[in-house]
C-alpha cells in the first residue's frame, strides 16, 4: 500500500525515536544484523522509505509520558482506537523467528 497522506507520530519513547533516527541517511552499507530489533525496525525503515518516495512528510514528535500532558494523553487515546481495530490492521501479531536468550 502506498502512503496517501502526511503521518504526525506522537511518541513518549526517546529510545525508540534515536533507534529509527541513526538510519537516516545510512548508504547502502547499513546492517541490522546487531540489532535485537531488526525484524521490527526493517519494517518500520520500510515504511519510512516508501512514504518518502511517494513524497509524504513524516513528522516523528517526542512527547513527554507523563499522565495529564495533552500529547500524551493524545497518544494513549490513539493507542486504545489502534487496538480495537481488525484483524486485517494488525501488525506484529505473529512470534518471530529470531532467537531470544534469557
Amino acid at each position: 500500500m502506498s502512503p496517501k497522506s502526511d503521518l504526525l507520530y506522537l511518541c513518549d519513547s526517546e529510545t525508540g525515536l534515536n533507534k529509527v533516527a541513526s538510519w537516516i541517511g545510512r548508504g547502502p552499507k547499513a546492517s541490522l544484523t546487531k540489532d535485537d530489533n531488526a525484524d521490527i525496525l526493517w519494517v518500520i525503515i520500510e515504511h519510512l522509505r516508501k512514504r518518502t518516495e511517494g513524497g509524504m512528510r513524516t513528522f516523528l514528535v517526542k512527547i513527554k509520558a507523563h499522565r495529564g500532558e495533552p500529547l500524551n494523553e493524545q497518544a494513549d487515546t490513539q493507542a486504545g482506537e489502534a487496538s480495537q481495530l481488525s484483524d486485517d490492521h494488525l501488525q506484529w501479531i505473529q512470534r518471530t523467528d529470531r532467537l531470544i536468550y534469557e
